[in-house]
Formats: C-alpha cells, sequence, structure tokens
C-alpha cells in the first residue's frame, strides 16, 4: 500500500479547471477505481486486511472485490441528454403494480428513484400496503444529510493537513493496526472511520511530530471517544485494557482521552464517510438488509474502507460527492441503469446546496 500512497495519478491533476458536482462525482469514481486496481495488483497485508472485513461475504462478492474493472467509467451524463427522472406518483404506481402484478413486494425502489422518494414509497418496498407516502418526511431527511455534508465540510481540510503531517509509512501503519483490531473484536465498522477521522483531525491541530509510543496510546484513546460517540458497549474496558498489551491501562486511556479532547475542543462528532455513504445507498438496498445480498453496496463499502489507507483520495473532496463517486463506481460494475446514475447526480447536487433552516 505504501505504492498506493506514492502514486500522484490517483489525485485529481493540479491546476486543473473548476468542474460541476457532476463531473467531481464521476471523477471521485475513476479515481477510487485506479486505487482498487492498484491495491489488488499490489497485492500484499493492505488487501488481505481489507478482504477480512468482508470474510462473510459469499465467494461470488468476495471474487467481485479482487476483480476491479479495467476500462473506462463512463463520463457523467450531460445534463440536456437526461430524460426526466419519474415523480413521485408514477413511482408509487409502479410498485403497486408491481406488487399486484407478482403478488410480492419489489424490495427495492425502481430506476430512477432519488433518496426522498425512496424513502416515501419504502413501505410500499417492503411490501406493508399501499402507503400513501410522506414526502416533507424525505425532505427533512435530506436538510439533514445537507447539514452533516457542511459540518464535515468544515473540518475536511484541518483532517487533510493532518493526514499528510505523519513521517513516511506511520499513518498507514495506524490505520492497518486499526482496521486489524476492528476485525478481530467485530467492532462496529463507524467505530473505524470515526477513529480514523479523529486521528487525522488530531495529528492537524498538534505542533510537533508524535513519537509511536505516544502515538499509540492517542489512537487508542481516540478509538475510546469514538465507541462513545456512536455507543459504548459494556465490555469497552476490557476492550482497552487489551489494546493496552501491558504498555499502559485503561485508566491511562481516559487520562489521554481528557488531553485529546481539549486538543480537539471537544468537536468529535462530525459525520463521516461511511455515514454519507451509507445514505447514498438508501435507493439500491432493501431497508435493513445488508451488504452481503447487495453488489452495488458490497463494492462501495469496499472502496471507501480502501480511501482510509489512501489519504489524499479520501479527503479529494466533499463527503457527498466521495460517497456517491463510490456508489457512481459500483453502479457501473453491476449493469449500470442510467436511470440510477441520474438520480445519484440529482441527489449529490441536493445534498451540496446550502440547507434552508
Amino acid at each position: 500500500m505504501a505504492h498506493v500512497l506514492a502514486r500522484t495519478d490517483i489525485n485529481a491533476p493540479t491546476g486543473a479547471a473548476p468542474q460541476g458536482i457532476d463531473e467531481d462525482v464521476a471523477a471521485a469514481a475513476a479515481q477510487f477505481v485506479l486505487c482498487w486496481r492498484i491495491v489488488v495488483s499490489d497485492g500484499g497485508l493492505p488487501l488481505e486486511l481489507l478482504l477480512q472485513r468482508a470474510s462473510h461475504l459469499n465467494p461470488h462478492l468476495r471474487f467481485a472485490l479482487v476483480t476491479p474493472p479495467q476500462g473506462t467509467l463512463p463520463g457523467a451524463p450531460r445534463p440536456e441528454t437526461r430524460s426526466p427522472l419519474p415523480s413521485l406518483e408514477s413511482l408509487t404506481a409502479d410498485v403497486i403494480h408491481f406488487s399486484r402484478m407478482t403478488r410480492g413486494a419489489p424490495q427495492v425502489a425502481p430506476p430512477g428513484a432519488t433518496i426522498a422518494n425512496t424513502l416515501a414509497i419504502w413501505p410500499i418496498i417492503c411490501g406493508n400496503g399501499n402507503h400513501v407516502p410522506a414526502p416533507a418526511e424525505a425532505e427533512t431527511v435530506m436538510s439533514v444529510l445537507q447539514s452533516n455534508n457542511m459540518k464535515s465540510e468544515k473540518v475536511r481540510f484541518i483532517d487533510r493537513s493532518g493526514s499528510i503531517k505523519f513521517r513516511p509509512g506511520e499513518r498507514e501503519q495506524i490505520v492497518m493496526y486499526l482496521i486489524r483490531v476492528c476485525s478481530r473484536m467485530d467492532l462496529p465498522n463507524q467505530v473505524l472511520h470515526l477513529t480514523v477521522m479523529l486521528l487525522d483531525r488530531y495529528h492537524g491541530k498538534v505542533r510537533t511530530a508524535l513519537p509511536m509510543a505516544q502515538l499509540q496510546q492517542i489512537f487508542v484513546a481516540l478509538l475510546s471517544i469514538a465507541f462513545k460517540v456512536i455507543g459504548a458497549p459494556p465490555n469497552l474496558h476490557a476492550i482497552l485494557t487489551n489494546l493496552g498489551q501491558g504498555q499502559f491501562t485503561c485508566e491511562d486511556v481516559h487520562r489521554t482521552e481528557v488531553t485529546v479532547l481539549e486538543v480537539l475542543q471537544f468537536d468529535v462528532a462530525t459525520p463521516t464517510l461511511l455515514e454519507a455513504l451509507e445514505s447514498r445507498l438508501v435507493p439500491f438496498v432493501l431497508p435493513g438488509e445488508t451488504e452481503s445480498s447487495s453488489v452495488v453496496a458490497t463494492l462501495a463499502k469496499f472502496m471507501v474502507e480502501m480511501s482510509l489507507l489512501h489519504a489524499p483520495l479520501h479527503y479529494q473532496y466533499s463527503h457527498a460527492v466521495l460517497a456517491a463517486g463510490a456508489v457512481y463506481a459500483a453502479l457501473c460494475c453491476s449493469q449500470p441503469v442510467m436511470a440510477h446514475i441520474e438520480s445519484l447526480l440529482q441527489d449529490t447536487a441536493e445534498i451540496c446546496e446550502r440547507p434552508n433552516f
């Protein structure tokens, strides 16, 4: 993976002309795929750790993770070439008709459904009868997604500056350790993502490089903070003691937490890229379904987790654009329907707008 970190061709060209949201999403997708190809080609511990995270998947999906596309991804469709997306009323009628014809729920939103429209027709998709859509509730969800994107944008450049202050190979070593720990202890994905983000932010705020021995206690403290933000498990004390490996105690970790929180000014509840991705997958995954049965979700989450090891890509774009890029790339790997891509781009443009509160 050191080769990936050294590759400059993964990044957007310097001095490139400003692009629109659609072009940024397509560019992010292309960078995801390029990074994916390099990770698979290089092999080694990074790929091994990422595949361990996917050990629960069926053989077909695991094979997909080591088979990145080799061709060029299609560019974003130009606005003048797009067909109007289906209305909420049209989507509702299509889902009800499908349910009646097949005597079963369609299990996924029809092509062209945006996040808001998918949320509005979820009860019908799940087979709960002819539910009357509630677009107002869906609009509230979109406002929350807009707000989350703004929150993450406020700290993205601090996080990115911290990610480049590590000594060569140091950040990669820490992130691989965190991935291994989260896999071995079956910790939530959100804990891993939040810990890495807080690690970069902390490193961006301190003025001097820290020795690895001190960094180890700090990133264990950050792991503990991430747990408490998301919801600490009953065995958190045992987890921290195990991670201390006799070098520091759980009490040492708690004292370090206070110092870390002061440096971070207690701003630790920032939405992560994983949260942004999960919202973008709404039209493509049945509510409550895991990625184990969804090719799009599996590939997109794999690419987003892979980006944790590649900071330049992870912080290249806003969460809204980067999450959409991962879904865009995943759609292009699984018999893409143009209406899916168009609704993805429309959602991204809306999320990148300032919310109206």
